[in-house]
Formats: structure tokens, C-alpha cells, sequence
């Protein structure tokens, strides 16, 4: 294997083809892999990253990927040519890789209002046939299965009537933002969430709703309403959600709160390190009495709400992906330890 294909590869950050044909976060099982069976990506440490390598057949790199901690959230964030050098990989190919992705990132920031609304329209359209297509907590390994990708190549063309490459929503982004929505499911049952006693029907069918809304991330609202004894404890003022959402989904709050912390997965955030800390900034109530769930809710609502986190124009609020969250202020810098 060239190391044009390797650098290729690794600046793509989801690696789509070299990491498998329909899962980007996670590295499922082939007789070979099985060591990685059910991992999520951003979840590695150098360690294993080293030993997938190896496993790849790419043991020249191993030296170089082991001197530079080379972890999984590096490969999933994509490595520069710096960086990439500094592995002992050539980088010819970088730009060329590199090229279709940023074509498709200055696209989206030259959108009109409307072509936003008619984008977010679209991708909210793809997000309901996915959970219909694979719904609950069954979101299978596509790996050597069959089955799956037989479903998944289904669930592609029927899509095929939402893509638009106008708008920067080609085929290749429909692959891409389908297996994110499955990757994310997948994540959020694997860390114990039950999308069959919590499937949330405003997720997926406000279609009608969102196309006569503009793209704005966050509307605050202006003058106070009247609010019940709850909603005092929770916020000091009000809030409109995007999309008209009347509250943050859960996988939502987790990446904003990921974003804040600056922190790979939800493991690592801590109540008592994290949390409280913040919401004791932010003057939340009734701290003591939520356990960790309830906090990333309240607390990233109130993120928002005091705009210390904003959302890119073109973010998807429902299928929120960490890079579409900005971090505009740190209220405690101790917090983010």
C-alpha cells in the first residue's frame, strides 16, 4: 500500500472507504479486525490505533504514529500535511482529497436564506427515512453483513429525490449524512439510550415547519413571558429553539456540552468536575436534584441561551455534529479541565 493511498486516507479525517464502506465513526468486525468489533473511532488511544496499523499491514507507520500520540479523535478530525509528515507519510494526494470536501463547505456558506431552509428541509426529510429504515435500538454493524447494506443501498435510493448538489446536498453528502445519523444512534445506544421508550416524533416529521422558518441558529426573544415555578429554576429568560423545537434533544445537549468541555465523549464529562461548576456560573437551580442527563439538557440550553455556544448557520439541530458548535466564551476556565 502507496503512502499517497495512506495520506489520502488519513486526511479525510472519516476515512470512508478505508474505514469501511458505511460506517465512518466505528471499525466493525472482519476476521481480521475483531479487535475493533463495536468501537466507536474517537474512542481509541494510540495504543489501538497502532495496533489497527498493524492490522492494515502498515507497520512502516507504526513508529512515527506512535512518536506523534497519535489517537483516534486525530484520525477522525482529519491530520494535516504537517502532521502528517511528522508521521513519516507522504502527502502528494492531500489537496486532491481534501478538494471535494472544502468545494462543498465554501458551498454551503454562499447559500441564501432559502436555499439553507430548502437544504435543512432536505436532510430532515433523510433523517426520518433513516430511523423509519433502521428504527429503535436496532442499528446494525454493515460490515461483512449482508443484509444491512442491502437495506442501507435501499434507504440511499429512496433518498435519491432529496439530493441537490446546488446545494452542496450531492450524493456523496446523502452517504455521508445517513451514516452520521446511524453512527450518532448508535453512539447514543451504546452509552444506554433507549430510542424505543424515547423516540422523539418532533425529531423527524417538522418538515412542513422548518421549510417556513429561516436558518437563524438561536432566536432569543425579546421582553419577558410568564413562566411556571419549573421554567423559573431552569432559565432566567426565554428562548426560542431552532426548527421550533421546544426542547434540546438529548444527543444535542451532548455535543454542545462535548464542545464546551472540549471533550471526546460523555464519559469524561463529570458532574461534580464539570457540571455543577458550570451551571453554579450560569445560576441554574436546583442543581443537586438532577442527575447528569437532566444537567446537559439544562446546561446547554442556557449555553445557548446566553450565547456562549452558537450553532453554524448551516447546522442540523436534530443530527448536531461537533464542528457546527462554536464556543464563544468560557464562563470558569477551571470547569474546562
Amino acid at each position: 500500500m502507496d503512502d499517497d493511498f495512506m495520506s489520502s486516507q488519513l486526511s479525510q479525517g472519516r476515512s470512508d472507504e478505508y474505514l469501511g464502506d458505511y460506517d465512518t465513526d466505528i471499525i466493525d468486525s472482519d476476521d481480521e479486525m475483531d479487535f475493533f468489533e463495536g468501537w466507536l473511532l474517537d474512542e481509541w488511544n494510540t495504543d489501538d490505533v497502532l495496533h489497527w496499523l498493524d492490522a492494515q499491514g502498515l507497520r512502516d507507520f507504526k513508529q512515527g504514529f506512535k512518536d506523534k500520540k497519535i489517537d483516534g479523535m486525530c484520525l477522525k478530525e482529519g491530520l494535516s500535511e504537517e502532521e502528517l509528515n511528522s508521521c513519516h507519510v507522504q502527502t502528494v494526494g492531500e489537496s486532491k482529497a481534501k478538494m471535494p470536501r472544502l468545494q462543498r463547505s465554501v458551498l454551503k456558506k454562499l447559500l441564501s436564506p432559502q436555499q439553507k431552509d430548502d437544504l435543512l428541509r432536505r436532510r430532515k426529510q433523510v433523517h426520518r427515512k433513516t430511523v423509519a429504515m433502521f428504527p429503535g435500538n436496532n442499528i446494525p454493524v454493515f460490515r461483512g453483513n449482508a443484509n444491512a447494506q442491502k437495506h442501507f443501498q435501499e434507504l440511499t435510493v429512496s433518498c435519491q429525490e432529496h439530493v441537490n448538489p446546488d446545494i452542496g446536498y450531492d450524493e456523496e453528502e446523502l452517504r455521508r449524512h445517513i451514516r452520521a445519523i446511524l453512527d450518532e444512534r448508535r453512539r447514543m445506544v451504546r452509552e444506554g439510550y433507549n430510542y424505543e421508550d424515547n423516540e422523539d416524533p418532533s425529531s423527524t416529521d417538522q418538515d412542513e415547519e422548518c421549510s417556513k422558518r429561516s436558518q437563524s441558529p438561536i432566536l432569543i426573544a425579546e421582553g419577558k413571558k410568564e413562566r411556571s415555578e419549573s421554567e423559573e429554576n431552569n432559565s432566567g429568560s426565554e428562548t426560542e429553539l431552532p426548527e421550533g423545537a421546544q426542547k434540546i434533544p438529548l444527543t444535542t445537549a451532548e455535543t454542545i456540552i462535548l464542545a464546551y468541555f472540549k471533550k471526546g465523549y460523555t464519559k469524561e464529562v463529570k458532574k461534580d468536575l464539570h457540571l455543577l461548576p458550570l451551571g453554579r456560573d450560569l445560576k441554574v437551580k436546583n442543581l443537586t436534584s438532577k442527575d447528569k442527563t437532566e444537567l446537559m439538557m439544562v446546561l446547554s440550553k442556557e449555553l445557548l441561551l446566553k450565547k456562549l455556544v452558537t450553532l453554524k448557520d448551516d447546522a442540523d439541530f436534530y443530527c448536531l455534529h461537533r464542528d457546527s458548535v462554536i464556543v464563544m466564551e468560557k464562563k470558569s476556565q477551571d470547569n474546562s479541565s
